[in-house]
């Protein structure tokens, strides 16, 4: 999932026709320091308008990993993956908050940038904030870059260059920026004025009847959401964390109300002789590789959760009903845990399951020594 950035280089100025904070070389000067200013609607996230500022780090931060600080990644929507990142602070202004000029570049902004020779592809957009809300994100993030101690000074301990701080700039009431865009584009753009609603994942941040859950998570049959490694706001962080955990119960559990309907070959590797009432067994279950294939994804979750559940045994002795014995169990690992099958050969279409056994109603306990002998039981259908 890609977000739709509508993201401009430009340059940034301290103050009105003041120091040059950030540029870009179209305008001519090459600064250690990138900014971009625009809109952008990303996924999952409210729309905003906003500027990034984006400070270098060492070249593929291989000093800074080689001094014990680590490399910083950031999560790259494009790819769907992290990646190597820069120190980057993104601010958004607030929706409403706001109000925008879009100037012909005045001259004494233009001799600052001495090799332009046309102006005409250039404005001078001042961002007047008109009230509280503006957000920084990123703003106390770590940074390390020994090799640029001037820079990291400026990044890390409110350091100055050119006798402005990062703090400086970013408590700013009005923001001057030279974006490479003729006066009507940019009037066009820049602005929060035509952005998208704000962002709702459209179910309750704190579900309580379940029956309405599944009727609206029946009814939303959307792609899924983008990763998130923080939110807009506090309802965003609640809805996300209660409904991945509420959705995923209740996809697990339609799974198990499907797999609960049907009826599959089963036997015990159990000891020989009397079985007493809550006695563990293993219970091999085959199982056809179109069918685990369907519900692999649920299997995994039960085994790692250890979830335990209700197996239906159908061959009870002396009923004359189809109801079946309950019995509590779980799927386990296959492998050399379970000592009964230290000897017995698994194969990959088996389940393997620990039940415990119950007193009523009475079980045949199909018992096997080995894999030839439960096969050739399993192909004439003897089976629990």
């Amino acid at each position: 999932m890609s977000e739709n950035s509508n993201m401009k280089p430009c340059a940034l100025l301290f103050g009105n026709a003041g120091t040059i904070i950030a540029a870009t070389p179209s305008l001519g000067l090459r600064t250690k320091i990138k900014t971009q200013v625009g809109t952008v609607i990303p996924p999952s996230a409210d729309p905003y308008f906003g500027f990034h500022l984006t400070v270098r780090r060492d070249r593929r931060q291989i000093v800074s990993e080689d001094e014990g600080h680590g490399v910083c990644f950031s999560y790259d929507s494009s790819l769907d993956e992290p990646v190597l990142a820069d120190f980057r602070i993104t601010v958004k202004f607030p929706r409403g908050g706001v109000s925008c000029d879009y100037l012909p570049v005045p001259e004494d902004v233009q001799a600052k940038f001495p090799t332009v020779q046309n102006w005409q592809g250039f404005t001078y957009l001042i961002v007047h904030q008109r009230a509280f809300g503006i957000v920084i994100q990123a703003y106390s993030q770590g940074y390390y870059n020994s090799p640029d101690p001037k820079l990291e000074a400026w990044a890390r301990h409110n350091g100055k260059i050119n006798d402005v701080s990062l703090l400086d700039v970013l408590q700013q009431s009005d923001f001057y920026f030279v974006v490479e865009m003729d006066i009507d584009s940019c009037r066009e753009v820049m602005g929060n004025e035509g952005l998208p609603p704000r962002f709702t994942y459209g179910y309750p941040r704190q579900p309580t009847n379940v029956e309405e859950m599944k009727e609206l998570v029946n009814g939303s049959h959307g792609g899924a959401f983008a990763p998130c490694y923080n939110f807009d706001n506090d309802d965003s962080f609640i809805t996300a964390i209660n409904q991945s955990v509420v959705q995923d119960n209740l996809w697990l559990h339609e799974e198990a109300e499907v797999i609960a309907q049907e009826r599959l070959q089963a036997y015990f590797v159990a000891p020989p002789g009397n079985i007493p009432p809550g006695t563990g067994l293993t219970l091999l279950v085959s199982v056809p590789e179109e069918w685990k294939n369907s519900h692999e994804l649920a299997l995994r979750r039960s085994l790692i959760n250890s979830t335990l559940t209700q197996v239906k045994i159908y061959d009870v002795v002396g009923s004359e009903d189809s109801q079946p014995a309950l019995w509590v169990g779980k799927i386990i690992e296959q492998g050399g845990s379970i000592p009964e099958l230290q000897s017995h050969l698994t194969g990959d279409n088996e389940l393997v399951l620990r039940v415990r056994t119950a007193a009523k109603p009475q079980v045949r306990v199909y018992h096997y020594n080995d894999r030839a002998t439960a096969d050739e039981a399993l192909s004439k259908g003897t089976q629990n």
